[in-house]
């Protein structure tokens, strides 16, 4: 069975580390899924060692199992890639001594074009990067892999807008070109769903054809424009019983990581998310076969 963490987006902007992991607990998630620096106004730090030790001592108290690190990733477009890549990698080694870390989710660097509104998703990212752009971040990541391989902690590179790997495809494409065992993908069909070139759930695993190293999973719906409102995980277009059982066709057994990436009563939103998702692995580990 897949651990389920809860993604640190429903305790923001307000609720401290002690808080977060403490909802996670109740709601019978196994871990949670920090951000690399914290972003909550009740979470400052003076080091980024004590943002760890925090974590660490919350996620024992409250009998949590794993944890991931997400963004801010290494800036690995820019000229600062080299620095950038080894503060990441300090930060990479300092959570391996003080946790059990799952997985690391990347995010690598944006490319964006001047001028250019950043609603207009195909005029940034891996559209517009460089083959130079390309060459360099691939490098780097293949000393990253190397660098976790070591650790014994995989990554998944996230399909996210506005960065090299925006779309599903030029995620698959930096994954394919690291070629690095501890470096795969982080899946975020939501994500996927912004670009023309998104398959549908139910190619998933034909698509992909090896798993990833997490799943994220929101929900959204659209409204006639091109654009989407985020709803609950549940309520929007994205069929997860399907989405799963795609996975379950890859062997997948990283963490499934639900996200809460809109404003409301997120301590609501956990409780109705969960509970749904308890339902769809609750339906599939009866039957494989998808009923509507």
């Amino acid at each position: 069975m897949n651990p389920v963490f809860l993604h640190i987006t429903y305790a923001e902007p307000d609720l401290s580390i002690r808080e977060a992991c403490a909802l996670a607990s109740e709601h019978g998630f196994d871990g949670v899924e920090f951000r690399r620096t914290p972003r909550a106004a009740a979470q400052c730090f003076d080091e980024p060692d004590e943002y760890l030790d925090v974590i660490a001592e919350n996620l024992a108290e409250f009998n949590l199992t794993g944890v991931a690190f997400g963004m801010p990733g290494p800036d690995l477009v820019g000229s600062d890639a080299e620095r950038e890549r080894d503060e990441w990698l300090s930060f990479a080694r300092s959570a391996a001594e003080r946790m059990t870390v799952s997985a690391f989710n990347l995010l690598c660097g944006g490319v964006f074009t001047p001028g250019v509104p950043h609603a207009e998703l195909d005029r940034h990212g891996g559209h517009v990067a460089s083959e130079r752009v390309w060459d360099q971040v691939t490098q780097h990541l293949r000393v990253i892999g190397s660098e976790l391989g070591s650790l014994g902690i995989p990554a998944g590179i996230e399909n996210h807008a506005h960065y090299v790997h925006d779309s599903l495809s030029h995620a698959m494409r930096l994954v394919g070109g690291v070629d690095c065992e501890p470096i795969g993908l982080t899946l975020d069909y939501a994500n996927a769903r912004a670009f023309a070139d998104c398959v549908a759930v139910d190619e998933l695993a034909e698509v992909l054809g090896r798993a990833p190293v997490l799943v994220h999973v929101k929900n959204s719906l659209g409204i006639g424009t091109g654009r989407e409102i985020r709803c609950g995980l549940g309520d929007g277009e994205i069929n997860h019983r399907v989405l799963l059982q795609q996975m379950r066709k890859l062997e997948f057994t990283g963490p499934i990581v639900v996200e809460s990436p809109r404003p409301g009563d997120r301590t609501w939103y956990v409780r109705a998310d969960k509970a749904y998702l308890d339902f769809v692995i609750e339906v599939l580990d009866v039957s494989e076969v998808i009923t509507f």
